[in-house]
């Protein structure tokens, strides 16, 4: 939850437990994705199953909030949640996911730097 503090994602899936069916879960945190691609699958897969989350998105890189530096995390947040909400985009809809695989890889276009990725249950890995 820090950089002092660590909380895994089998961890935080747990806490979480039941109750998000349907939820599009964001992880703001630099590298919360990153990783062994096999690997990664697995611990989402599980976070999926554990949370009854729809889909989980977040980035394989470390980015930035106002530091010129860093790829610019906090634009491509809120061009993801605008592009989302006004689309009524319904996780639980298999047919959405077309929408949705539209707008995550024109924000990967954008921002290729902050390695954005978003798993649904789905197609786990909608691009990468």
């Amino acid at each position: 939850l820090s950089q002092d503090e660590y909380v895994g994602l089998d961890t935080l899936g747990e806490l979480l437990s039941k109750g998000r069916e349907g939820c599009l879960v964001h992880f703001s945190g630099c590298e919360v994705l990153a990783g062994d691609t096999a690997a990664t699958n697995r611990r989402i897969k599980t976070f999926l199953d554990v949370t009854g989350a729809m889909g989980v998105s977040g980035y394989g890189a470390t980015t930035g909030w106002t530091d010129t530096w860093e790829p610019p995390a906090a634009a491509l947040e809120l061009m993801l949640f605008s592009s989302i909400s006004p689309q009524a985009i319904d996780l639980a809809d298999g047919r959405q996911f077309k929408r949705l695989s539209k707008i995550v890889e024109s924000l990967q276009d954008q921002f290729p730097d902050c390695e954005f990725d978003l798993y649904t249950r789905r197609d786990v890995r909608i691009r990468g």
